[in-house]
């Protein structure tokens, strides 16, 4: 027949699904006529059987899917329903299988079934399984066909390269609600399997090995009972990892990820154990697939519907992970922040196995010890961004450590990650969240840039402190967790530190065992480049003496140590904090092992005192003053000889600092030094010292801070035994009490005409002292140095009087006659009328 190919597009397209019903009669008449034109020679060419194939399939399943209605619970007979049009349209799915079996035997080669796997693909995966069940009937016969006619001859094919992608494909019919398309399902599986084992090079006798294996398969499949299904398809899963060729396992995983999005729930929970039992089998052979195969996988967690596929898909994840932890761990590592809910969920499962957590944390801790925390731009404010792996890896730790059941390893890992946390919280005061990142995502681009376009609304702080807080609740550590929750909005350094005292506090009472170590993980920090890190080592350390667990001397020496070395950094504030931990060794450790050190100590405060800017510095003075304070009250004298008097000459400027502070604590270690001086040897130096500070603790009586004139009261009961004067001293130790209120003027008054008895010799340089004072920024100074002076001149004889330059103080009091304030401006008139008292 010379024009057979017009003939049969003339006799196919009487196949027409929407020209009436007529015409759906015919498909049972039409298909077996087009089986004969095929069979004439010549044999179809590729786009032909492409083409005749795409319209019966067109026409037969959409018929099917409009006029069949599978009732799984009918007789045989009715199983497509009872509709007027059912029969023409399942009787002519055998022909159809006909049709499709003729072509293939025609063309009997790899290429023609791939060709009509193409097709009949989109028909397996339809939500209707009245084109879902025919659809697989199709393929079914077609591997039938195959297997039993195929030729294996010695210059084919060596491989049956489709059948990873043919598994992947039937593997959902296999768990599909309807039961009869389970059971086909099943035996196309079969058929795969042998025609791949024929390739492989296996005997037809091999086919029975693998139909003994899917046996009980077949003989259960058809059960509605899910316990036993889900068993049934892990079996299904084992037999597909037997039989499946090495090669062909990256192809199988790759296309059964597609099926988790399966139209039907059971199908995708179905394939996504499948695809669990594959990963956790042989996860291991596919290392060089991992990146591929978990990308893919990823790609495809957020649009599963079903939580039961959704629950398998992430335990693939985790299967594949176990395998390979270092990759799987990068590639969710590396996914833009803030992370989106299926990477969430791939932390929360991985953490549900603890070896792999304890691999997890170990990265982790590569990353923290590799990688800056931050990168600060100068150009930009001092703009400080965080770097990124860091940051990613302490979102994973927020949903690592919401796992409960990570106890034990959270306290076996208390020290290293507590330091970590700790450390990073530190650093990310007053930073930023990256908004972009580079990622190697292919060999043509090297690099790219992946927009974090949400991660700027992110605080690394807050994160950090979050991760912190879940850390140590999952360790069990709610009291020292318990610190933080108050600490919500870290919003500069001095917030952080402020926590500081009640973390440390709350690590001795709680871990001591843990805290040699924990300081052993810290003390690395002491000497990194940033210095909020040095800081944030410092004062943990610092309080970490105050609350130091008891019986371990040589931890307490270590630190001790650390704390002297801080003296030596360039950062005020670690300085200041170190002087505060020396502070807290001489109030809280006993004085045996203080001794050992004192040498050293009293050098650390000494240098502390030595400032060269009091505005940088004020702080490192404060500390020195107040921990020397607590040396001067604890050591015995011959281990301060060598620095009384130059501890009293340092810290004369301080007497006049704004900062009352300062005030105070430097009038108090005046007289503490005077305390820890014999009174027998009462050194000349140091009753210098006294005698030049004298003016300025009484002037600063009336200072208007009134823990200032508490610490002067202090210092001048302390002193007053160095003015060699019974007299004097009597009176400072009657009048000057802590809680006593003073009338200024008449104590200064009476006092002065006690002084004039036995220290007029002084007198000259008492009163130039309070000259000085007359450009004070405190008008109560003002006004009472002025007083002071007119005092003191009136009791001036001849011969002192020439030591003093009469002009001067009326020049400088004539000035005070002009201050703003009317209170200094009268006891300027009074000290006047004083200097010509005869």
């Amino acid at each position: 027949m010379q024009e057979r190919d017009q003939v049969l597009k003339l006799v196919s397209a009487q196949m027409q699904l929407h020209n009436g019903p007529e015409y759906i009669e015919l498909y049972p008449v039409t298909l077996p006529v087009i089986t004969s034109l095929v069979r004439l020679p010549p044999a179809l060419e590729s786009e032909q059987r492409i083409n005749l194939l795409k319209h019966c399939f067109n026409n037969i399943y959409n018929a099917s899917a409009i006029y069949c209605k599978i009732n799984a619970e009918s007789s045989p007979g009715t199983y497509y329903g009872d509709l007027k049009m059912a029969p023409h349209v399942y009787t002519s799915f055998s022909k159809l299988n006909f049709v499709v079996q003729e072509l293939l035997m025609q063309s009997l080669s790899p290429a023609t079934l791939d060709e009509i796997v193409t097709l009949l693909e989109p028909w397996l995966g339809r939500k209707k399984a009245e084109q879902r069940l025919p659809a697989l009937e199709t393929l079914r016969d077609a591997l039938q066909t195959y297997l039993d006619h195929v030729k294996f001859a010695y210059e084919g094919p060596t491989t049956f390269t489709q059948s990873g992608f043919l598994l992947a494909r039937v593997v959902p019919r296999c768990t599909d609600p309807n039961r009869n398309i389970r059971k086909v399902g099943v035996e196309a599986l079969r058929l795969i399997l042998c025609i791949t084992a024929r390739y492989e090079g296996h005997m037809r006798d091999h086919d029975k090995l693998i139909g003994q294996a899917l046996q009980h398969i077949q003989e259960q499949i058809d059960s509605d009972k899910p316990k036993l299904l889900f068993n049934l398809t892990t079996d299904l899963a084992h037999v597909i990892i037997t039989h499946i060729p090495h090669l062909q396992l990256p192809h199988f995983v790759n296309h059964l990820i597609d099926s988790v999005l399966d139209v039907e729930s059971s199908s995708s929970s179905g394939s996504s154990v499948v695809l669990n039992t594959v990963l956790k089998t042989k996860g291991n052979d596919l290392l060089q697939h991992t990146v591929d195969i978990l990308n893919k996988l990823l790609s495809v967690l957020d649009q599963i519907q079903c939580p039961r596929t959704r629950s398998s898909s992430l335990r693939a994840v985790l299967s594949l992970a176990i395998h390979h932890s270092k990759v799987v761990v990068n590639i969710i590592l590396g996914h833009p922040l803030p992370y989106e809910q299926f990477i969430n969920d791939c932390w929360a499962v991985l953490s549900t196995d603890t070896n792999l957590v304890c691999d997890i944390l170990e990265q982790f801790k590569k990353i923290f010890k590799n990688c800056s925390l931050y990168e600060e731009y100068q150009n930009i404010d001092s703009l400080k961004i965080v770097t990124l792996q860091p940051l990613q890896a302490i979102c994973a730790m927020c949903e690592i450590f919401k796992n409960n059941h990570l106890q034990e390893i959270c306290k076996q890992q208390f020290p290293e990650l507590f330091s970590i946390l700790y450390i990073t919280l530190a650093s990310y005061i007053g930073t930023a969240a990256p908004a972009t990142t580079t990622r190697n995502t292919s060999k043509k681009e090297k690099y790219s840039v992946i927009p974090n376009r949400d991660a700027y609304r992110l605080s690394p702080t807050n994160v950090c402190l979050e991760a912190f807080k879940l850390f140590l609740v999952c360790g069990g550590y709610t009291a020292i967790a318990e610190c933080l929750l108050n600490g919500n909005h870290l919003d500069n350094l001095q917030q952080f530190l402020n926590l500081v005292p009640v973390l440390a506090e709350n690590v001795c009472l709680t871990a001591p065992q843990m805290l040699a170590w924990l300081v052993a993980c810290l003390a690395p920090y002491s000497k990194s480049e940033v210095e909020n890190q040095r800081v944030a080592v410092a004062t943990f350390l610092a309080f970490s003496m105050k609350y130091r667990p008891t019986n371990q001397n040589v931890l307490t020496e270590n630190i001790l140590e650390m704390l002297l070395a801080t003296q030596s950094d360039n950062s005020c504030l670690v300085r200041q904090k170190g002087l505060q931990g020396l502070g807290f060794v001489i109030e809280y450790l006993p004085w045996e092992l203080v001794s050992r050190h004192s040498d050293n100590i009293l050098s650390a405060f000494m240098q502390g005192l030595d400032y060269n800017n009091i505005n940088n510095e004020s702080g490192v003075a404060l500390e020195a003053m107040l921990s020397f304070s607590k040396l001067l009250k604890t050591a015995e004298e011959h281990h301060l000889k060598s620095c009384q008097v130059t501890a009293a000459m340092r810290i004369k400027p301080l007497f006049e600092q704004e900062d009352s502070s300062l005030r105070e604590a430097a009038f108090r270690l005046l007289g503490d030094l005077a305390g820890s001086i014999n009174h027998d040897r009462r050194p000349e130096a140091f009753k210098e010292q006294v005698c030049g500070c004298l003016i300025t603790l009484l002037l600063h009586l009336c200072d208007d801070n009134l823990n200032v004139v508490k610490a002067c009261k202090y210092s001048l009961r302390k002193v007053g035994l160095f003015l060699d004067s019974i007299e004097v001293n009597t009176m400072i130790q009657d009048h000057l009490l802590e809680e006593a209120n003073l009338h200024y003027s008449d104590f200064i008054s009476d006092l002065v005409k006690v002084m004039a008895k036995e220290l007029l010799e002084l007198f000259p340089l008492f009163l130039m002292t309070c000259v000085s004072y007359y450009k004070s920024p405190w008008l109560e100074l003002r006004g009472y140095a002025a007083l002071l002076t007119g005092l003191l001149y009136s009791h001036l004889d001849e011969e002192n009087k020439k030591q003093i330059s009469f002009d001067t103080v009326c020049y400088r009091l004539l000035q005070l006659l002009k201050d703003e304030n009317p209170q200094v401006r009268t006891r300027a008139v009074q000290a006047t009328a004083y200097l010509f008292v005869t």
